[in-house]
């Protein structure tokens, strides 16, 4: 019954979940959200907010073996704030503490890089593994005991698992094994995961803490089996507002046709509506489209050249061709007739 239950924990630790975790923070000052695995970070529309990211690496883990083992390093703690702007999303990456693995690094990037949070190193052979590191101004994590070792002494004390920040406690390094006695995990700022506390003979050690605590070395084995080692705490991605300002976009289009609004869907400006249908004109009008509200309309401004006054044998008819866009006038007057010396001829 034991050896089936270890073989399923053994199964649980060593597989790879792999979910998503999104999340939209809201638009006031104190709106939260919380990473413990990979997601996506949305901005609400309508507001520019400053935001505090407060992130941990995973821990190291530590290796299975016969004998005993160090602790593995603690994750790397880091803060800071950051600008972002109304409907911007960023990926979020958490670092997962695995089953005698390094721990995972956190990383994320808001515009000033991609910033990566470390995670703790998997503890070696004799040598704890060292704590996460991240960009100046983060706290490292501390790094995991060493396994007992005293020369000429038969010693079965595991290392403890190195705690995380934030900064704190006197130290953050998992402590050395001691003969036969497993080292205590090193301590944690608060929020942070304490280190796993290494195995005492015949003991296994303990996962490293919540987030980014190392896990505690083994104690050698009575059986002279392989029994596993532990695993580091997962990081851990914390985003808070801290200054929130109003950034609706002035949609208005200026057009006395169009209905305008800012669709929070899309974060995009929209015009619903259409001109009116410009007019059919003569030659001589111009259309001329009214933006004043009050009217919104097309105006035709021109008048037809005055038809000119003809004799009777003459026909005025204006012509629409806009290159001409006048009267032509034609017809001829009939020919006058020959006359005798006696006769005058008079047009009538």
């Amino acid at each position: 019954m034991k050896f089936f239950f270890t073989l399923l924990l053994t199964f649980f630790l060593c597989s790879t979940w792999s979910f998503a975790q999104d999340c939209t923070i809201g638009a006031t000052v104190g709106s939260c959200c919380t990473f413990t695995m990979d997601g996506v970070l949305t901005i609400p529309p309508g507001v520019d907010l400053e935001i505090e990211v407060e992130a941990w690496g995973a821990g190291g883990g530590s290796p299975e073996a016969v004998n005993h083992r160090a602790g593995g390093g603690g994750g790397a703690y880091c803060i800071d704030t950051y600008d972002v702007t109304g409907c911007e999303t960023f990926p979020i990456t958490v670092g997962q503490g695995a089953l005698e693995m390094d721990g995972g690094d956190s990383s994320f990037d808001f515009g000033t890089g991609n910033i990566i949070v470390g995670g703790g190193s998997l503890g070696g052979l004799n040598t704890g593994g060292a704590g996460g590191t991240g960009p100046a101004g983060c706290t490292p994590g501390g790094a995991g005991g060493d396994r007992a070792s005293a020369p000429g002494i038969s010693d079965g004390g595991g290392g403890g698992g190195g705690g995380s920040g934030p900064p704190g406690p006197p130290t953050t390094d998992g402590n050395p094994g001691v003969l036969n006695t497993g080292g205590a995990g090193g301590m944690a700022g608060t929020p942070g995961g304490a280190g796993g506390d290494g195995g005492n003979i015949g003991f296994l050690g303990m996962d490293g803490m919540f987030p980014g605590g190392g896990g505690g070395g083994k104690g050698t084995t009575f059986t002279g089996m392989i029994e596993p080692g532990t695993a580091g705490g997962h990081g851990r991605v914390i985003i808070c507002v801290t200054e929130s300002t109003s950034n609706v976009p002035d949609c208005d289009d200026g057009l006395c046709y169009t209905v305008d609004s800012y669709n929070t869907t899309i974060c995009e400006c929209e015009s619903i509506g259409t001109q009116p249908t410009e007019p059919a004109t003569e030659c001589w009008e111009t259309a001329t489209f009214n933006n004043d509200p009050a009217i919104c309309n097309w105006e035709i401004t021109g008048t037809q050249p005055t038809e000119p006054t003809t004799e009777c044998w003459e026909t005025a008819t204006f012509n629409n061709d806009p290159a001409i866009c006048n009267w032509e006038v034609t017809g001829t007057q009939p020919t006058e007739p020959t006359t005798q010396c006696w006769e005058t001829a008079t047009f009538n």
